[in-house]
């Protein structure tokens, strides 16, 4: 009835990947079901925190320094998502999906869709 992604998308490193997510996700959601994704987004705003938080700072909280550690080590996937978010629209319609909402925050993207019946 419901499938929620949430902050894994640029893990996939590929919309190759995210498309065979997407395909999944679409086979097995039941009639009327709902696909929630959540994830950054590629905002000016972030992109300066994130780099930011990559320097290594000892005068940074705890929490900041270990986000940036992990930064650090996946800021390859972290960053070729940050670019190519804008794709994720095309992918949903090839998986078979209708975009119901769509909203950006300074940080965050959220979507909600459904089948296309």
């Amino acid at each position: 009835e419901r499938i929620m992604c949430l902050h894994s998308l640029h893990h996939f490193r590929s919309f190759a990947g995210i498309g065979r997510l997407l395909v999944e996700c679409r086979r097995v959601l039941t009639r009327g079901g709902r696909l929630y994704l959540l994830d950054h987004w590629g905002s000016f705003w972030l992109r300066g925190l994130f780099r930011i938080l990559e320097w290594r700072c000892p005068l940074y909280p705890a929490v900041a320094r270990r986000f940036g550690a992990q930064l650090r080590e996946e800021h390859d996937a972290i960053f070729w998502w940050l670019t190519e978010w804008r794709r994720l629209h095309e992918e949903l319609r090839t998986a078979g999906f209708i975009v119901e909402h769509h909203t950006r925050t300074a940080a965050f993207l959220h979507l909600r869709c459904r089948p296309d019946e």
